[in-house]
């Protein structure tokens, strides 16, 4: 969906509260999903959607990026000590995917996770939190659940499922005008906050 004005701004709010630099990279370089094809209720919307995620936008293409991009960053920011990693929907997957072994990260974070999958969990080895909406598939989060907090529960594995929240209510779907919508975003964002800063 791109990087939407939402979306910048939670960055902003977890700048300002950590008094961090938060990196907004895109790579995917201005190719989207087209939301024409979301729902994915047709066999064209289908065919279109999961093609591009299939294709050009398979996140396990892009781990590499994100781990070369960061090493850029901490190469250019010496000063910073501790890199985090927050990824919406399908940036979720990318970090996800980027939080195994060899990690430049000491912390990472799901948000309305795309594509979760309990098999990520098991080879992730740093503190981990997903925030899931109503929307994303059960099994899978669960599953994740069990996994993530079990392995890592020492050390910071937390998942919880914001069932009032639909997919997108912390980047480009959020609904800032209204109370229910404003109220789960900056209660979100809170507890990513609270997470990175531990």
């Amino acid at each position: 969906m791109g990087l939407s004005c939402n979306t910048k701004q939670g960055a902003d709010i977890v700048s300002r509260a950590l008094n961090a630099i938060v990196f907004i990279p895109d790579f995917l370089q201005g190719v989207y999903a087209d939301a024409a094809w979301l729902p994915p209720d047709t066999e064209e919307k289908r065919e279109k959607f999961f093609g591009y995620l299939k294709g050009y936008a398979a996140p396990p293409k892009y781990v590499k990026t994100l781990i070369e991009v960061t090493n850029e960053y901490k190469a250019s920011f010496p000063g910073v000590t501790r890199w985090g990693a927050y990824g919406l929907c399908w940036g979720g997957k990318v970090v996800a995917l980027a939080s195994k072994n060899n990690t430049p990260f000491t912390v990472s974070v799901q948000l309305h996770p795309g594509m979760l999958d309990p098999a990520d969990a098991k080879e992730i080895n740093i503190p981990h939190m997903v925030l899931a909406s109503k929307d994303e598939p059960a099994e899978p989060v669960a599953g994740f659940k069990t996994v993530i907090e079990d392995r890592l529960g020492a050390i910071g594995g937390f998942v919880e499922t914001y069932t009032t929240m639909f997919h997108g209510w912390m980047g480009t779907n959020a609904k800032l005008d209204q109370d229910e919508g404003r109220n789960g975003y900056i209660r979100g964002y809170t507890q990513v906050i609270d997470f990175l800063r531990e």
